[in-house]
């Protein structure tokens, strides 16, 4: 009975949480991949978390990666830190001021800077659009707007 119960744990933590750790509309980087992805893409969100991240802010997390998926030249970006074993990203946390007890970090990577803009607002579904919209020329659509109405506002405010 107890050899079942540790194969069935072992199963679960080898199967079931990798799963879960992957994000749908996400890419999971590392240091290794971490300026790759910075040349190649106009617009990077990346969210410094736990390895296992759980609860409101990624249930929010899960929520906008979801509504912003097919969003052009947007790249959403996992990266996971521990603070055991090998410190995976523990190096990128460092470089870019993240610690454990901020987590979830939202910074804001854009083709050619690379300091990044760090997110201070709500770590809701509205409160990353909100950031994305103010800091980028994205268009994903808040709740009751349309795209052509959207980008005239933005001209007309920009004069």
């Amino acid at each position: 009975m107890k050899f079942f119960d540790i194969c069935s744990a072992t199963h679960f933590f080898l199967l079931i949480l990798p799963i879960r750790a992957h994000t749908p509309g996400t890419v999971t980087i590392d240091s290794l991949t971490f300026n790759k992805i910075l040349r190649n893409f106009d617009v990077v969100l990346a969210k410094f978390d736990d390895k296992y991240p759980y609860g409101e802010h990624q249930d929010q997390f899960k929520k906008f990666a979801k509504s912003v998926a097919n969003t052009k030249n947007l790249l959403l970006v996992e990266i996971p830190v521990t603070d055991y074993g090998e410190k995976e990203n523990q190096q990128l946390a460092t470089e870019f001021k993240v610690t454990k007890t901020d987590f979830p970090v939202y910074k804001l990577f854009l083709k050619g800077k690379y300091k990044p803009i760090h997110h201070t607002g709500n770590k809701t579904q509205d409160g990353l659009k909100h950031f994305l919209l103010q800091h980028t020329n994205l268009w994903f659509g808040l709740s009751g707007t349309l795209e052509a109405e959207d980008c005239l506002s933005r001209e007309y405010f920009s004069h």
